[in-house]
C-alpha cells in the first residue's frame, strides 16, 4: 500500500476537506552521508507523484539565505516556532496529540545537555534551541517539542516571511528540560537543489525585431524565456543564450534580413 502525503491538515484523525490535499509518494531521497547512530545529516527529501495546490493551508516555506550563525544573530529572541503533533505529556510519550500544537522557541549559541555523550554528538551539522519561555508549561511539561515532533519544521519569522531553519532531529530523553537538537538547514542549501533541480521548458518566441539595416544584409532577432515550466533548483533550459540578473534563462535566434545591395 502507498503511503500518503497529507497536506492542509489540522487533526490528523478527521477528515477535513476541502483544505485537506493527499498525495502519493514517489520517491525519497535520504542524504548520502546519513548516520543513523548519531543522527548526523539527518535529512530527507519527498518527491510526491503529482503537484499540490497551494493555497491558505498548504503553501512553500522559505529556505534560509544566510548561514545559521548570522541567522541566529538576527533573529536571537524573535519569533520563532515548532509545530507537530509530538507528545504534550512526559508521563506518556507515546501517546500523541490528535491537532497540531505549535511552541515558540528560542535559538542556541550553546546547547544546554547534561551528558556528555549528548554534547559530543552535536555536530556543526545541527544546532540546538529550547523553549521561549521555560515557566510556560502544559500540564507539567515546559513547552518544547518532544518525541512525535521529529521531521517536523523550525520556523522563524522576519517581515511578513517564514524561513525554515531547522528540522527537529533528537533531544534528552525529557523534554523540555535540556535543548532540543534540529538539522542546520542552511549547511544543505546545495544538497537541497541538487536533488530537486528538474529543468525548465522553452516558452514562445517572441515576433522579430526589426532589421538592423535597411539594405546590405543586416540581423532581427526574436527571444525566449524558459518558463514553460519554470526550471527548478539548478535547472536550466538547454542551449540558453544567457541568463538574467534575474535568474530567467533567455535564447536569442538570429536571422539574416535585408539581404539586398544598397544603392
Amino acid at each position: 500500500m502507498a503511503m500518503l502525503i497529507k497536506t492542509g491538515k489540522h487533526n490528523v484523525f478527521a477528515t477535513e476537506p476541502p483544505l485537506e490535499q493527499n498525495r502519493k509518494i514517489q520517491s525519497v531521497t535520504i542524504h548520502d552521508d546519513f548516520n543513523a547512530i548519531t543522527l548526523d545529516n539527518d535529512i530527507a527529501i519527498i518527491t510526491l507523484d503529482s503537484p499540490l495546490q497551494f493555497n491558505n493551508h498548504t503553501h512553500p516555506i522559505n529556505l534560509p539565505t544566510d548561514t545559521f550563525e548570522q541567522t541566529r544573530r538576527r533573529v536571537r529572541k524573535g519569533l520563532c516556532r515548532v509545530i507537530g503533533w509530538g507528545a504534550t505529556d512526559p508521563l506518556r510519550l507515546n501517546q500523541m496529540s490528535d491537532v497540531l500544537m505549535q511552541v515558540d522557541i528560542n535559538l542556541q549559541r550553546n546547547c544546554t545537555l547534561t551528558l556528555n555523550s549528548d554534547r559530543e554528538k552535536v555536530t556543526d551539522n545541527m544546532f540546538c534551541a529550547s523553549a521561549k519561555n521555560p515557566n510556560k508549561t502544559h500540564g507539567s511539561i515546559r513547552l518544547d517539542s518532544c518525541f512525535g515532533d521529529s521531521g517536523g519544521p523550525l520556523m522563524c519569522k522576519e517581515g511578513d516571511k517564514w524561513y525554515q531553519h531547522g528540522i527537529v532531529s533528537w533531544g534528552p530523553n525529557s523534554c523540555g528540560e535540556q535543548s532540543g537538537v534540529y538539522v542546520k538547514i542552511s549547511n544543505y542549501l546545495d544538497w537541497i537543489k541538487s536533488v530537486i533541480s528538474t529543468p525548465g521548458g522553452w516558452g514562445e518566441f517572441s515576433g522579430y525585431s526589426p532589421c538592423s539595416v535597411a539594405c546590405g544584409g543586416g540581423t532581427q532577432s526574436r527571444v525566449r524565456v524558459c518558463t514553460n515550466p519554470e526550471p527548478i533548483g539548478n535547472g536550466e533550459c538547454d542551449d540558453y543564450s544567457f541568463k538574467t540578473a534575474g535568474g530567467d534563462f533567455v535564447q536569442v535566434e538570429d536571422v539574416e534580413c535585408n539581404m539586398n545591395m544598397c544603392g
